[in-house]
This record gives C-alpha cells, structure tokens and sequence, in this order.
C-alpha cells in the first residue's frame, strides 16, 4: 500500500508485551485526529494453542464509559503457528479510545501492536506550500 506524501503514522502502544501469553485487556489509545487505527497480530503460538483478538471502544477511556465490543472488530480466531492478522478500524466512525482484548484462547504466544494511527484528519502544514486553505 502506498502512503501519500501528507499522510503520517502514529505508533500507540498496545500494552502488551511482545510475545505475551495469556489473556487480557490492552492499553486504552486515543484515536483523536485520525480516521483509521489499525492492530497487526502476530501468533506465534505452539500446536494445540489458539488465539482470539478483539477491539473495544470507549468514549473516555474507561472512565464513565465502559469498553463495550465493537460489533465485527475480532479475528477468527487462529489455531495454526506462525499466523498473522489484521485489525483495522474506522476511527472516526466509533467512539474516541480503542483498545486490544485477548480474550478466550488457550496460552497463545503472541505480538499483538503496536497500535498504526493513520490518515489523519487536518493534514499537516508543509513549508512547502504556497497557499493553505482551512475550512
């Protein structure tokens, strides 16, 4: 996939460690100012282990608002080594903080993130230009 030149990325930790087993909820990211938030996964995980990955969103990171699960944003869940997956999600379509949830499964071994923020939403400004128009 190519990225244009006003594109940029943003990393946001996942919370969880690479190669981490077990299950559990990730680092709550905020999502302000970008339109797409995409998890790579990464199983590494032995024979007769599974995976299962989830993405919960929040509209204030947890505080009043509790995650709930995003309708569609989970991996089938992977049951062969050396498997990768993608989620991504439409950021500024759904509530303003995601996070990873690993939940289910049975002792995977995994890297889960770091979060890609991308295609944000105000362009930055390049010195380069002879005119911006903002609206």
């Amino acid at each position: 996939m190519s990225r244009s030149t006003h594109e940029s990325i943003v990393l946001k930790a996942s919370g969880f460690a690479p190669g981490a087993q077990g299950s559990g909820n990730g680092t709550g990211i905020d999502t302000k100012g970008y339109r797409l938030a995409t998890l790579p996964i990464n199983c590494t995980t032995g024979s007769g282990k599974t995976l299962d990955v989830k993405v919960q969103s929040s509209t204030d990171n947890g505080s009043t608002d509790a995650y709930a699960d995003i309708s569609g944003a989970a991996i089938t869940q992977i049951t062969a080594n050396n498997k990768t997956a993608m989620i991504v999600v439409r950021a500024c379509e759904k509530e303003r903080y995601l996070r990873a949830v690993v939940a289910g499964g049975t002792s995977p071994v995994a890297s889960i993130g770091p979060w890609e923020l991308s295609d944000p939403i105000n362009l930055p400004v390049s010195s380069a230009a002879d005119e911006v128009v903002v609206v």
